[in-house]
């Protein structure tokens, strides 16, 4: 037989059912990265500043996305930012950084963090590596009709942070900080959402700071050598830098040295100097060439003076900045010894960070129908949570518990009982670490929020 047989047409799928399968797909997916790779977390207050940061008078609130992996195969390591839910409070999650780790002791000091594996030893001041040093550092925000810096001897000239010029034998004092730096809230935030900050908070600067860093651009005329002193409490660090070396002078002590290569043509250097748990440092553009360790001082108020010696020096482009002054003015917990399997976490915002310093469970002890007690805790922030109301016929008591429910029950048929502290976060309560900002991206208001995590 010849003829050809004629082929059923092609059943074509229908285009709304392909729709919903790549919809259900997508959806899928989606599910799958976010439970088991990476969430998206949105940072709601300040307390992580200025490495994240969240306000609602700015209105800026950072998403942060968060490796869900990192800690399958390990543990948190000391300074990662991590997020975890809340020893007091599992139904909702928070972001800080690690600091203290299991089974050590750790205590808060004249700002800085202290550590020792034993009761039996000394404490050991905690140094930040560099990556988080860097990340950590807050340039001082400037005030409004107070120049910044001030030819106080000798023949010179400024213009704000861009130039301070000094003659031979001449001096400039850093007057924004005068008579020194202290922790004010408003440091370290980019000028568009500095601006719409309130100019006053009630923890700000109460501190004195003596970990600080200075940057300019520095530039020496023939025979000349330049001097850079923090004067921290009654003793002098000073950096001289000549146009071929580096000196670090501590305390009256021995200079440490450092030889420079010769200067180009342009007769300038970037240089950075500071002063950072208790260890002074030296950069020349951008590498450290010189670093000397000095012993703990109680008196941290620092102040900040240029000279010129021999001959003539240009600063340009002047900045400075301070480190984060871990507070422990209103901590429940400035020293303790952290449980196995727990972490102590601070956030790089301490003056308006609720963390392992002030975690509490206020405790009710309630009876159910039968007249049995049973107890009722919940995280204590002071007339915020519980919240007391009035105005009906008896006074009640509201409070979210630290699983997240819900209470409500009259004040008279509760007694109140010893609150406990709750520092410490347990490895379990941990979910992940923090990669990276993501957003806000608002370029017509200057907020470009986009960086790593470190």
């Amino acid at each position: 037989m010849d003829e050809a047989h004629e082929q059923p047409p092609a059943r074509t799928r229908p285009w709304a059912r392909e729709l919903l399968e790549a919809a259900a797909l997508a959806v899928s997916a989606i599910l799958v990265v976010k439970h088991f790779l990476i969430e998206p977390y949105k940072v709601p207050t300040p307390s992580m500043q200025p490495t994240v940061m969240g306000s609602a008078q700015a209105g800026v609130f950072d998403r942060v996305a968060v490796d869900k992996l990192a800690y399958r195969w390990r543990d948190p390591r000391r300074f990662e930012v991590v997020v975890f839910k809340g020893p007091f409070d599992r139904s909702a999650s928070f972001v800080k950084r690690v600091i203290g780790m299991p089974g050590e002791w750790i205590r808060i000091h004249d700002g800085d963090v202290w550590t020792r594996a034993s009761d039996h030893e000394s404490w050991k001041i905690l140094r930040k590596p560099r990556a988080v040093q860097d990340e950590l550092w807050r340039e001082l925000a400037p005030l409004d009709g107070v120049a910044e810096w001030e030819v106080t001897s000798g023949s010179g000239e400024y213009a704000g942070s861009a130039l301070v010029a000094l003659e031979a034998g001449a001096s400039a004092q850093f007057r924004r900080a005068s008579p020194f730096v202290l922790d004010d809230h408003l440091d370290g935030y980019p000028a568009a959402i500095r601006r719409r900050l309130p100019p006053v908070m009630p923890h700000s600067n109460q501190s004195a700071v003596g970990d600080l860093r200075f940057e300019a651009r520095l530039a020496l005329w023939t025979g000349a050598s330049a001097r850079i002193e923090f004067h921290e409490g009654e003793r002098p660090h000073v950096f001289r830098f000549g146009a071929t070396s580096v000196e670090i002078l501590a305390g009256g002590g021995e200079p440490a040295r450092a030889e420079l290569a010769a200067i180009g043509s342009s007769r300038e250097r970037a240089i950075a100097v500071q002063n950072a748990d208790d260890r002074l440092a030296v950069f020349v553009d951008g590498a450290l060439v010189l670093e000397r360790d000095i012993e703990a001082c109680d008196d941290a108020r620092t102040s900040i003076a240029l000279h010129a010696d021999g001959g003539s020096a240009e600063f340009r482009t002047l900045r400075v900045f301070r480190d984060v002054y871990y507070t422990n003015a209103w901590a429940k917990v400035a020293e303790t010894r952290i449980p196995a399997g727990h972490y102590f976490v601070l956030g790089d915002n301490s003056q308006d960070s609720s963390d392992s310093r002030d975690w509490m469970l206020w405790r009710y002890e309630l009876r159910d129908d039968g007249g049995a007690p049973r107890e009722v805790r919940a995280h204590y922030r002071g007339s915020e949570h519980p919240r007391s109301i009035v105005g009906g016929d008896e006074p009640l008591v509201w409070l979210r518990d630290e699983w997240g429910e819900p209470h409500l029950f009259p004040a008279a048929a509760a007694t109140v009982l010893p609150p406990v502290e709750a520092p410490f976060v347990p490895r379990a309560l941990v979910t992940g670490r923090a990669l990276a900002v993501f957003w806000p991206l608002a370029p017509a208001r200057g907020i470009r929020r986009f960086k790593w995590v470190r």
